[in-house]
């Protein structure tokens, strides 16, 4: 063996497996100091996990912005963290590599932080992790692991529409792993903060993002029930920012369920004509039997390695597709709801709307001829 591996080895190990034993767990008003920017000390220590994901980087970017120590979970490649790095300022940006089955590997990742971020999640199965694996066991273990550690506070992001009792939302796995995983993650942690973003859009999203692939590389554009299930989209940021707003006030979010809803409700029809306005790409909206489409996307949405590895239309999407993916009280947020479902009002976040120029921005890279496109364009 080459001699300089066990050096590589080595300050690889101090990279990514050493951190500080023990962090003092004082209040983040006690030891907060500066102007409040990435060069300041919030007095936040946190573990995110799913740091390397579409929500992940939008949260570790706000905790970082606020002078935070984040140690961001990862696991596979090191190149899938280090997009985070500049999103602190020097050492609040850690990387800690997990084992998400090894419960003694999350207790170190977790050990000496005041607050842990779970943002794990999939939409497909995969060769060593199923929907049910990563939504409700790994999401138990992380609970667990805060909870040996006496982690004072755990955000855990689930779904909206967990609780929809419709014949379809019964029968989407995906929605019942996350409703099943709420209700590990509150028997293992009952202080547990939990959030339920509805459809998120943002740059690369699966939402917004994919109605645009579909719309640029099919000949027509499935509808689900005609497109007449109601959701109401809701910008990544606006969720990053919802989270980082319970980061700051634990005592007030603690044991509680936000549902982070956009404020506008909007059928998937509507959806889907914003994104052809938005794009500039005529196509045919053709209503789908839910039955045919589920039959399809077992046989096309198939995860296969190589040939399909990333799924865009698979049973589950085709099932959320068909129930409404909605608040469950009005969909005026206002302080002056029942307490038992809180929204951004409760966090002092105003949300953007979908067709506000955030959408615009998310589907630019999808607009025919570039961006200038617009310019030649005649309603």
């Amino acid at each position: 063996m080459p001699a300089h591996s066990g050096i590589t080895s080595f300050y690889r190990h101090l990279a990514t497996q050493m951190r500080p034993a023990t962090v003092p767990l004082l209040n983040p008003r006690l030891v907060a100091h500066g102007t409040g920017g990435r060069s300041s000390v919030s007095g936040v220590v946190a573990t995110v996990f799913g740091s390397t994901g579409f929500l992940g980087r939008y949260v570790v970017n706000r905790l970082g912005r606020m002078g935070s120590t984040v140690f961001v979970a990862w696991r596979g490649d090191e190149l899938d963290y280090r997009h985070l790095k500049p999103m602190g300022d020097l050492g609040q940006i850690n990387p800690v590599e997990v084992e998400a089955r090894n419960m003694h590997s999350l207790q170190r990742a977790v050990a000496g932080s005041n607050v842990v971020i779970n943002l794990i999640g999939k939409w497909f199965d995969t060769r060593y992790y199923t929907l049910e694996d990563v939504h409700v066991n790994v999401a138990e273990s992380i609970a667990r692991a805060a909870a040996a550690e006496n982690v004072p506070h755990l955000i855990h992001v689930s779904a909206l529409g967990v609780h929809n009792t419709s014949p379809h939302a019964l029968a989407n796995r995906w929605l019942q792993s996350k409703r099943r995983g709420e209700e590990a993650v509150r028997r293992a942690f009952p202080a547990a903060t939990i959030m339920r973003p509805a459809d998120v859009f943002g740059p690369e999203d699966r939402f917004l993002t994919r109605i645009a692939d579909m719309l640029q590389h099919w000949p027509f554009y499935p509808l689900i029930k005609q497109g007449a299930a109601r959701v109401q989209p809701v910008w990544v940021d606006d969720v990053a920012r919802a989270i980082t707003a319970s980061v700051r006030d634990p005592e007030l979010t603690a044991g509680r369920t936000y549902e982070l809803a956009g404020p506008s409700t909007l059928t998937r029809r509507q959806v889907v004509e914003f994104v052809i306005d938005a794009t500039k790409r005529e196509n045919h909206l053709v209503s789908v039997p839910t039955a045919a489409a589920r039959l399809a996307a077992k046989v096309f949405g198939r995860r296969l390695p190589f040939v399909n590895p990333s799924p865009r239309y698979t049973p589950c999407d085709v099932l959320r597709e068909a129930v409404d993916v909605v608040m469950q009280a009005p969909a005026a947020q206002t302080v002056t709801r029942a307490p038992e479902v809180l929204g951004f009002a409760h966090l002092d976040v105003r949300p953007y709307e979908l067709t506000t120029q955030v959408g615009h921005n998310t589907l630019r890279q999808y607009r025919r001829g570039g961006d200038r496109s617009a310019l030649f364009h005649v309603d």
